[in-house]
């Protein structure tokens, strides 16, 4: 195809709101797309081409950095790709090139409209022994106690409430009647955990899951956005146990990413989803 056609997501910070003069000034005229998709979500396009708004932008992100939140495969294939290019000829690292650059949107973390969402574990597929030893290790590890409700919302909520203040998760499995909230210690935190272990799905996959099921760990672990079917599948006998996380703090995600670490896999799941093909960069010839 020789084009982008699903921009990568990257966020900023802007404190002072700079950047929303030029925003405002845009959308008083009409967009260039005002859709409704089958989810009910809108979507809604405006162009910047105002030269002054353009260089008000630019001056912007001179020096400011962006935090890759979602599309980080996307954004390595950009770069191999512009590396073969340029391995291939020398003129191709001209940066008036359109192939050394590579389609984003851009996001302030204060934006009222930016959702982050959790991504939920689950477990399938662990003989009986195994899964007894992952049993094991989560009492280790965590405190346990019964959720107040049963329902998913309910306990989607629990765990938003409680995580504000630690680091908890709720487990669903086997023989689990409305499933546990799993509090992790603060004596079974260790000196070397580092960063990372504020987040509770880098603990269960670190230092429950790894040490038990070594190199099949992804073998068993899958995610999930929604907690009804994580729950509902449990119930059926289809999944061993689910795991029902937090949303992933905002500020925790800017700390972390900030100081050159990355996240474990399916940290964050940001809503709404950025339209695909709504916007289309060519890669081949000039800018």
């Amino acid at each position: 195809l020789g084009a982008n056609i699903s921009p990568i997501m990257g966020l900023y910070r802007d404190a002072g709101h700079e950047l929303e003069s030029v925003f405002n000034r845009v959308m008083t005229g009409p967009p260039e797309v005002d859709a409704m998709d089958d989810h009910g979500s809108a979507t809604a396009l405006w162009r910047i081409v105002g030269p002054g708004d353009q260089a008000a932008i630019q001056r912007f992100f001179q020096d400011r950095p962006i935090y890759l939140a979602d599309g980080h495969h996307r954004y390595e294939a950009a770069r191999h790709y512009q590396l073969e290019r340029q391995q291939e000829d020398p003129a191709a690292a001209s940066p008036t090139l359109a192939h050394n650059y590579v389609m984003m949107t851009l996001i302030a973390f204060d934006d009222p409209g930016l959702v982050v969402l959790p991504y939920h574990r689950s477990l399938n597929g662990l003989p009986e022994d195994k899964l007894t030893r992952v049993l094991a290790r989560l009492d280790e590890l965590f405190e346990s106690s019964p959720m107040q409700s049963s329902s998913p919302d309910a306990m989607v909520e629990e765990v938003e409430r409680r995580g504000r203040d630690a680091r908890v998760l709720a487990s669903v499995g086997p023989g689990d009647s409305g499933g546990r909230l799993l509090t992790l210690k603060e004596s079974a935190v260790g000196p070397d955990w580092g960063p990372l272990a504020v987040s509770e799905g880098w603990v269960l996959e670190e230092k429950v899951l790894q040490p038990e099921l070594g190199d099949s760990t992804l073998d068993h672990l899958g995610y999930l956005h929604d907690h009804h079917e994580a729950v509902e599948r449990v119930a059926s006998g289809e999944l061993q146990m689910a795991f029902l996380m937090k949303p992933f703090p905002l500020a925790a995600f800017e700390s972390i990413v900030g100081d050159g670490h990355r996240l474990p896999r399916k940290s964050t799941f940001f809503y709404p989803k950025l339209p695909t093909g709504l916007v289309i960069n060519r890669l081949a010839g000039d800018l």
